[in-house]
């Protein structure tokens, strides 16, 4: 997941996810202010982290951050050793918690438990899925449309498949593009028919602790990132059914 990484010292290090990023203000000619959602329950308070750039230069570094984000889906500042995702970036000047949990957590995103076929909505953006079904189960994704570019889906192998397959459908019209990763190589998805993902619990993977991330990129496609274990000679998890 997108995220802001802060760095002040050897032992302060802060992680803002970038799905809890609600915006970013010009607050100076030489300061910035990045604003993030409270995990707490009380909605009216939000994390800030406020930056400070060269003289003059805070409009420029934050059309620059905005196309960082887009690009690399992350930013780091480290004042330990004045690293920064913009050179003009000075410093990180504050970082004020608003709004954080008593359990001292952060950020979350939800989980659940997958022990029966399951079809995804777009309000299940963010989650994270558990499969806990050894004889297999269908995972039917969201269309891709425009309004769903961005969205992201995880899912972790929590008992390992023995017999049938975990399989991950796409909506007709829909292709799979990325790759899958294994113990002896990969393969990438071809974009042009391969709407499935299937785990046969043997040598397209399936084991305890794979995992497949899926990225909503642009209109008519889904990016796989997946590292799989398999037995056998690995072959390739993707399918046109």
């Amino acid at each position: 997941m997108s995220f802001v990484l802060c760095r002040k010292s050897t032992t302060d290090q802060y992680a803002f996810f970038y799905k809890d990023l609600s915006a970013a203000r010009v607050t100076a000619a030489d300061k910035i202010t990045l604003y993030f959602n409270s995990s707490d329950s009380d909605s009216s308070t939000v994390n800030t982290v406020l930056l400070t750039t060269a003289a003059g230069k805070s409009d420029e570094v934050l059309e620059s951050l905005s196309r960082s984000f887009e690009s690399n889906n992350s930013l780091f500042f480290d004042d330990v050793n004045s690293v920064y995702s913009n050179s003009d970036v000075t410093a990180v000047t504050t970082v004020t918690f608003n709004g954080v949990p008593s359990s001292g957590v952060y950020a979350k995103t939800a989980v659940e438990v997958l022990s029966a076929d399951k079809t995804i909505t777009n309000a299940d953006s963010g989650k994270t899925f558990l499969i806990n079904k050894a004889d297999g189960l269908t995972v039917t994704m969201p269309d891709s449309t425009a309004d769903s570019i961005g969205q992201v889906y995880t899912f972790i192998v929590k008992t390992a498949v023995t017999s049938n397959a975990v399989k991950f459908g796409l909506n007709d019209g829909d292709f799979f593009t990325g790759t899958v990763v294994g113990h002896t190589g990969g393969f990438a998805a071809n974009g042009s028919s391969n709407d499935f993902i299937n785990l046969d619990g043997s040598t397209t993977g399936g084991a305890g602790g794979d995992i497949i991330r899926l990225v909503y990129t642009e209109e008519g496609f889904v990016h796989c990132e997946g590292q799989l274990n398999s037995s056998g000679t690995q072959a390739t998890s993707f399918a046109d059914a």
